[in-house]
């Protein structure tokens, strides 16, 4: 059987069993809640590092003449979750926000949580989640187990953490940080900043200006035209460059740029691999999907 709980008070919360706490995003120390440790004090805003402004944490820029800038500049410290339980919390659960902003904790189950309008904070704990921010600048929170996070409207950040996690940004500036396990990580439009952690993750920037960074795993990064990606951490022999949409090997130019492989498509820029030799980035490098 499912159970619906829906806010109604303005200043409603919901949380589960008082006998098990909140989930708490890993503490990091930089008070944004991720759990990457990246909080920087650098007084530009960025959450880098570097003191340049760029969000990317090489303190460079891009060097490809456009001025983009990248990065996100959230620094927002989410994640504290703190609070009284009433539920059983042991069943798949509907919880349903209202469009103020809300507070939502799920139980060990599989979840379905919804924040609708407000600036919301999600946390699907264990189970298998669905999670949906909708409108507003919104945190979500997998938890353990293999979830599905939706940021909607809004400048959003969405933790998988533990398990094979879908992560999609939708519209806005969002930041996506995958976590452990084998991630699927999507910013959508919007200038994001995708972030793919451990295990072999899927990276799409979409749309806009966007920040790709891979970890130690066998990461695909998916570029597209139209896209206009930074991509830091990339494994030449180990990771892999995914051409999408129309793209094909051909329509391509690699050239050196600075420290960095600037890689062009009909006269646009579609990535720039920081610290990667361009001399090295070869056919090989690639898959079409």
């Amino acid at each position: 059987m499912k159970d619906t709980l829906s806010t109604q008070n303005l200043s409603d919360d919901l949380f589960l069993d008082d006998s098990a706490p909140l989930f708490v995003a890993p503490g990091d120390g930089d008070g944004d809640g991720d759990g990457d440790g990246d909080g920087d004090g650098d007084g530009d805003g960025d959450g880098d590092g570097d003191g340049d402004g760029d969000g990317d944490g090489d303190g460079d820029g891009d060097g490809d003449g456009d001025g983009d800038g990248d990065g996100d500049g959230d620094g927002d410290g989410d994640g504290d979750g703190d609070g009284d339980g009433d539920g059983d919390g042991d069943g798949d659960s509907d919880f349903i926000g209202d469009d103020t902003n809300n507070r939502i904790s799920g139980d060990s189950g599989d979840n379905h949580i919804v924040g609708r309008g407000g600036d919301d904070r999600l946390f699907g704990l264990a189970g298998e989640d669905d999670i949906f921010g909708n409108a507003g600048n919104d945190f979500l929170n997998g938890g353990a187990g293999d979830d599905d996070l939706f940021g909607g409207s809004g400048n959003d950040r969405l933790v998988g953490l533990g398990g094979g996690d879908d992560l999609v940004g939708n519209a806005g500036n969002d930041r996506l940080v995958g976590g452990a396990g084998d991630d699927d990580l999507n910013g959508g439009s919007g200038n994001d900043r995708v972030l793919g952690g451990g295990g072999d993750d899927d990276l799409v920037g979409g749309a806009g200006r966007d920040v790709l960074i891979g970890g130690p795993g066998e990461d695909d990064f998916i570029l597209q035209a139209g896209g206009s990606d930074v991509i830091r951490g990339f494994q030449d022999g180990i990771d892999d460059l995914e051409l999408s949409g129309r793209l094909e090997f051909g329509d391509l130019s690699i050239t050196q740029q600075g420290n960095n492989t600037l890689i062009r498509a009909f006269g646009e820029r579609v990535a720039l691999l920081r610290g990667v030799n361009a001399n090295t980035i070869t056919q090989a490098d690639f898959d079409i999907s």
